[in-house]
């Protein structure tokens, strides 16, 4: 696994840091051509949540409070200090919004088993998933109400989803522990996976491709390939990525939501 993991850090150097020294980050981001390449996600404008599951030693701009959920008595996890160590949960904990779930399957399947199409957390958002093109594996969309499939972590049996936290990124600061995402297939089926962990990185350079990270819980310094392989790697999970905006520098953290699949749920459309 470890070198299937180094094959892909130049990939993740360029989504997690290079962008910035190219001056992706933008308060006003072009999208009137969203198919251009647009390195991840060193973009955006929304800063980070005060109120997170780990807490931080640096001053940061609250975030809108989120709604509540519609069943707050969801699933009791505890957060993973291991994203790659696979923790199944049980799904009878709790009831999904099924009819507000069931209309946005509706509205994104086009009949493609086994491809990405959507992912749904109640009261949190419904997003369209696009597929990055064959041969730019940099390629974020910047379009509101989408996110980008990370190919290269698909080849690792890792979903990586990355966002512009000026456009649908925003929405993940939002997901707290134990929180549902439900992901959707071109055919209807569905599979889900609660939330077990939140990273919150510093990049040290944020316009260095050679920054290393500071983790803002522990304050445990780390190369670019460790956060990598934290993120990217070990039995099969999803990962949500974002930029963190702080002190006018777009590119001056990351943030990833890691979420573990749940057991007693199908691959079959929600009724």
């Amino acid at each position: 696994m470890l070198g299937s993991a180094r094959k892909f850090l130049f990939v993740f150097a360029m989504l997690a840091i290079y962008g910035g020294a190219l001056s992706a980050c933008s308060n006003q981001p072009v999208v009137s051509n969203p198919s251009a390449s647009i390195p991840l996600p060193d973009a955006g404008v929304v800063p980070v949540s005060a109120e997170t599951s780990r807490d931080t030693d640096i001053s940061i701009s609250p975030q809108p409070e989120r709604q509540a959920p519609a069943n707050p008595e969801v699933v009791s996890s505890s957060v993973s200090d291991d994203p790659g160590q696979e923790t199944i949960i049980d799904a009878s904990a709790e009831e999904p919004d099924s009819t507000a779930l069931q209309s946005f399957i509706n509205k994104v399947t086009n009949g493609e088993a086994g491809v990405i199409r959507g992912i749904y957390a109640a009261n949190i958002f419904a997003l369209r998933v696009l597929q990055q093109p064959p041969d730019d594996p940099a390629f974020v969309s910047s379009i509101e109400g989408t996110v980008t499939q990370f190919s290269q972590a698909a080849q690792m049996n890792i979903i990586g989803l990355l966002a512009h936290n000026f456009a649908s990124g925003r929405h993940f600061f939002n997901l707290n522990p134990a929180d549902r995402i439900h992901v959707i297939y071109g055919d209807g089926s569905t599979k889900e996976y609660a939330v077990t962990a939140i990273f919150r990185y510093q990049a040290l350079q944020p316009n260095n491709p050679s920054s290393n990270f500071v983790n803002l819980e522990t304050g445990e310094t780390l190369t670019a390939t460790q956060v990598f392989i934290e993120m990217y790697s070990g039995e099969h999970h999803l990962t949500l990525q974002t930029c963190i905006e702080q002190d006018g520098i777009d590119s001056w953290g990351r943030l990833f939501i890691i979420a573990q699949p749940v057991t007693g749920t199908s691959m079959a459309s929600v009724q």
